[in-house]
């Protein structure tokens, strides 16, 4: 008898694999306190509670920095960091955007903060992004994939 394997299993079972790993080096309290730096002149007037705010902000960052990880493949194999992250444009953008949207609907007095929102849901989304970057290039350096 022949086994019959599935590629595409085994794509995925390798890439949740490696974003477990690379989870088990990132701090949840980290994040936490960056939310509260970057976020902090934003929470007051929100309408919603501040820990579900927070939330949002943990969930977007975790998915930032496995963007970087993923796409630290790149940077491995010798791409500048800008060409990676101008390879990773959309999803970054989708992220920022999700959160800009978020903020902005959660917001109580909308339009005066707008500018100043969407550039720090972009610093925080980028921030994050540049540490799964920075962690999961030092991964495939340290051969730890």
């Amino acid at each position: 008898m022949k086994v019959i394997t599935n590629f595409y299993e085994k794509k995925r079972k390798k890439r949740m694999q490696f974003e477990r790993n690379m989870l088990k080096q990132l701090s949840l309290s980290k994040i936490n306190k960056d939310v509260q730096l970057t976020f902090m002149p934003f929470l007051n007037s929100s309408l919603l509670m501040q820990e579900d705010l927070e939330n949002i902000c943990v969930d977007l960052a975790i998915e930032a920095y496995l963007i970087g990880a993923e796409f630290s493949k790149f940077g491995y194999y010798g791409e500048e960091r800008e060409v990676v992250r101008r390879r990773s444009t959309n999803e970054e953008n989708i992220l920022i955007s999700t959160l800009f949207d978020y903020w902005r609907f959660w917001n109580a007095n909308n339009t005066p903060m707008e500018d100043s929102i969407w550039i720090a849901c972009e610093s925080f989304i980028s921030k994050w992004w540049s540490e799964g970057f920075e962690l999961g290039q030092k991964r495939r350096r340290l051969r730890l994939q």
